[in-house]
């Protein structure tokens, strides 16, 4: 009885070990025809973020595990995961699936590239089952490789990016960088925890859209968006909660741009400066 326990045991634990904690299936449709070959991201505390366990992550579409490594050269049509902009040399010339080891942390980024080709094209999209993605995921942050801190959307609002065509083809999505937050609001800051003072949420904002405030200390504040010439566009006076709080205007009808923004206590007298921007 006592080996059998020992073997169920054992049978569990590798289970678990095993375990895909997150997946989300990306699927890229060029003129109307889904691509082949869907892309598989996730992460996982077990992952080796390596070629070396083809084992973990198996799945029907690809049997051989983890990694599967495309066999031709990029072609006329084409979507791999690769590593060139964010240095992850060991995914080589590409893969389909990109399992990231789960970092330790309560809170934590992931960034994975996405590369693309549509030479041909006229139409091309990546979709998702925004559903699928858990809520201790608080943002997915999609970009080109060249402003990837400017998201174009965030993946747990929407399911499908139309991607922008020009006399390029896919232009700067050529490579795309989708930014994952864990538990986290913005990027780099984690308001969750209690060493964080303040904090803005989302930094990327569309401009129909509202912003929040995270505050460790609960007051009078003024809090003012300043432009790159230093003039100040937008004031608000804000009696604060510790904990989120929402900007009470929107920026419908402030232009597009990073802007400076102040936020000052007026009882202590403390002031933070954060970032923001205006899509």
């Amino acid at each position: 009885m006592r080996r059998i326990f020992l073997l169920l045991s054992i049978i569990l634990l590798a289970g678990v070990a095993h375990a895909q904690e997150f997946k989300l299936k990306l699927t890229y449709t060029v003129d109307g025809t889904p691509w082949a070959h869907p892309l598989y991201m996730g992460y996982d505390p077990t992952a080796s973020d390596s070629f070396d366990f083809p084992a973990r992550w198996a799945m029907p579409e690809y049997p051989e595990g983890m990694v599967e490594v495309p066999s031709n050269d990029f072609g006329d049509v084409d979507c791999r995961f690769s590593g060139r902009a964010i240095n992850r040399a060991n995914l080589g010339s590409g893969c389909y699936i990109d399992v990231r080891k789960k970092p330790s942390s309560g809170g934590f980024e992931l960034r994975y590239e996405v590369d693309l080709i549509a030479n041909v094209a006229t139409t091309a999209k990546l979709s998702w089952d925004q559903s699928s993605i858990p809520p201790i995921i608080k943002h997915m942050y999609l970009a080109s490789s060249e402003k990837p801190d400017h998201a174009t959307l965030d993946m747990t609002k929407t399911g499908e990016f139309n991607i922008p065509m020009d006399t390029f083809r896919l232009g700067k999505y050529r490579q795309t960088i989708i930014t994952l937050l864990y538990n986290q609001d913005t990027l780099g800051v984690e308001p969750t925890e209690s060493n964080s003072t303040c904090a803005i949420y989302p930094t990327v904002l569309n401009a129909t859209g509202g912003a929040h405030v995270w505050l460790s200390e609960a007051g009078r504040y003024t809090i003012s968006m300043i432009d790159a010439v230093g003039r100040v566009i937008r004031q608000y006076d804000l009696l604060a909660d510790v904990g989120a709080n929402r900007l009470p205007n929107s920026v419908s009808s402030v232009p597009a741009g990073t802007y400076t923004v102040t936020i000052r206590n007026r009882e202590n007298g403390n002031l933070y400066i954060r970032r923001l921007i205006v899509q």
